[in-house]
């Protein structure tokens, strides 16, 4: 965050209930700075917290819309029929988690822990909403990584 008082933009990098409190005290304090919200507060709780002006002064960047990726306008109806409203913000990369884990179990025959990981160590080239996954066989990271985090196999983690 830089200071607001040389009308700098501040880059709020926190989760949607508190990126909308600090949009709408931004907005209600008149800051001269401008907000940008990172990826973390994209959620439609955002703007309900925010309200809707605070949230208009503060885009959120990063983060594709579930109808942003290719070939995904199909994917977002079925969701739309199925479940009765559209896809909310996680929903592509929930689905995808899913999909590849239960194929690679299938691969694998189980869902134990050990051959579920060794086949997504070596899938390369799985389609799903987002895209096409590979993950590195010999750190477990997927390839390429999913926004500015990093997804991890096998329990290790990083920090958005």
């Amino acid at each position: 965050m830089l200071d607001a008082t040389n009308h700098q933009p501040i880059y709020v990098v926190t989760y949607y209930p508190e990126g909308g409190l600090i949009a709408k005290a931004m907005l209600e304090t008149k800051s001269p700075a401008t907000c940008l919200a990172d990826f973390g507060a994209y959620d439609n709780g955002f703007v309900t917290t925010a309200g809707v002006a605070a949230a208009q002064s503060c885009p959120i960047i990063g983060v594709p819309a579930p109808g942003d990726f290719p070939g995904a306008a199909s994917l977002v109806v079925d969701y739309q029929k199925a479940f009765g409203s559209v896809p909310g913000t996680w929903g592509p990369y929930a689905y995808d988690s899913v999909r590849i884990l239960a194929d690679a179990a299938t691969k694998a025959g189980s869902f134990e822990s050990a051959p579920p990981s060794l086949a997504l160590g070596a899938e390369k080239g799985w389609t799903g909403w987002i895209g096409s996954v590979t993950f590195d066989p010999a750190t477990g990271t997927r390839v390429p990584v999913a926004g500015r985090g990093r997804c991890h196999l096998r329990g290790r983690h990083a920090a958005r």
